[in-house]
């Protein structure tokens, strides 16, 4: 199943590829996202900033999930790969469980825009699980759609808090 939003923020691109990076921002997606959110790694080297986030959603795993994950809590590696200059975030999930059946991934380009800047997110999910495939992939789509958007507008209140 195919992922895409759009946004659009008040600062410009080289400002936005920063800011959604920083540690304070963390704590008001993880609560927008309803998941606890620990920045596991972050580091830059020739120009990349390489990240790697730990997340846990706060509700139960749905019953018919149950099964796949082991009774344990859900959780996963959200892992960025960020050319600063370029604007391009290569981004893609790494669950603990079954990770040769799940493909989480996308790009993220970032760009001038005449009210600031502009995030683009294309992305795909695949889940090769027999009979349960398809309803698993619809979950993390719908899941994605309902808090991207939210945690778009914690952004620019984010924006709008530390940038004046």
């Amino acid at each position: 199943m195919r992922i895409a939003a759009t946004h659009v923020f008040s600062v410009p691109a080289r400002v936005l590829m920063d800011v959604m990076d920083e540690d304070a921002l963390e704590d008001r997606l993880a609560e927008a996202s309803g998941m606890q959110r620990e920045v596991i790694e972050m580091y830059e080297k020739d120009g990349i900033r390489h990240k790697r986030v730990r997340c846990r959603p706060k509700r139960n795993v749905p019953s018919f999930m149950k099964a796949l994950v082991g009774g344990r809590q859900l959780e996963y590696d959200e892992l960025n790969r960020t050319d600063l200059e370029g604007g391009v975030i290569e981004w893609w999930v790494e669950p603990p469980v079954f990770p040769e059946r799940l493909v989480v991934k996308g790009i993220t380009r970032v760009t001038e825009h005449p009210d600031g800047s502009q995030r683009v997110l294309e992305g795909e999910v695949g889940v090769k699980v027999r009979l349960l495939g398809g309803r698993i992939e619809k979950l993390i789509c719908d899941d994605f759609h309902k808090s991207y958007d939210v945690a778009a507008d914690r952004l620019r209140a984010y924006i709008r808090d530390t940038r004046r």
